[in-house]
């Protein structure tokens, strides 16, 4: 899966599936579960790879507290219209901390605020939470995730 992640990260996406394709066809046809197996692990490689390949440079101006090249990019990046959802939850908050970490907080509020019309079911911790364990990214510091837990969508 590893290798498949990395074509995908490559650009290389349609390589990567054509090789993917390759060994799960010389799989016998009474391992069908095995199959089914390495097709979902694909697929979600595949979403995370996708992330990385878009996002990654951000992920790594916010890690490296650069954050005026950070706040270039994720606005460039809030400006797409490739990314899906869980991407755009991602810049949103990413784009959020900058804002507050230039104290910001009124700018940063109305970008976080954001996420509620992307996804009205947002649950900010079990999304950080996942970003963590998919792309090792602490996404806001303690102070910063007092204050966001604090707001909800307007209504």
């Amino acid at each position: 899966m590893l290798v498949y992640g990395s074509y995908i990260e490559d650009g290389q996406a349609e390589s990567g599936r054509n090789m993917l394709d390759s060994l799960i066809a010389a799989l016998p046809l009474e391992l069908s579960d095995v199959r089914a197996s390495i097709l979902q692990r694909a697929d979600s490689v595949a979403v995370v790879a996708d992330t990385r390949a878009k996002l990654g440079e951000g992920f790594q101006l916010y890690r490296d507290a650069l954050f005026r090249d950070a706040l270039r990019f994720l606005q460039e990046a809030d400006e797409r219209t490739d990314l899906d959802v869980d991407q755009r939850l991602i810049v949103k908050e990413l784009l959020a901390g900058v804002l507050y970490s230039f104290q910001r907080v009124p700018d940063a509020d109305e970008v976080y605020r954001s996420v509620f019309e992307l996804d009205p079911d947002f649950n900010l911790s079990a999304h950080l939470e996942r970003v963590r364990a998919l792309y090792g990214l602490t996404v806001f510091a303690d102070e910063m995730l007092a204050h966001f837990s604090e707001i909800g969508p307007l209504l």
